[in-house]
């Protein structure tokens, strides 16, 4: 059973941050999947500073009936690709443990 340690939830608006980075000038046509990566590192790292993102849940009511499950995969292999571990699962198999060491989820 893989293990996750998460102090907050991070929720990353994906449209958004291309919006404003294509408001800047900057463009990430010639490789979106890196683009994406960095987006999501930047954005972990304004949250948790240079604590290294490890372990990354894709959580939705029932994954494996949604219409979003081949996204919900492509998803979890680039996460993998860049050696964040990955996991899609139902909320329902989530179970939080709080300690004097912190919250720990686990799937």
């Amino acid at each position: 059973m893989p293990s996750l340690r998460v102090p907050k939830m991070l929720v990353v608006n994906w449209r958004r941050k291309n919006y404003q980075h294509s408001q800047k000038g900057e463009t990430t046509a010639h490789n979106p999947e890196q683009a994406f990566i960095e987006m999501f590192l930047e954005e972990w790292q304004a949250e948790r500073g240079q604590h290294p993102l490890a372990s990354i849940a894709i959580v939705d009511e029932n994954p494996q009936s949604q219409y979003l499950l081949p996204e919900f995969i492509l998803f979890k292999k680039l996460f993998e690709q860049n050696n964040i571990n990955a996991v899609i699962c139902d909320p329902l198999n989530l179970f939080i443990e709080t300690s004097h060491f912190g919250t720990e989820i686990s799937v």
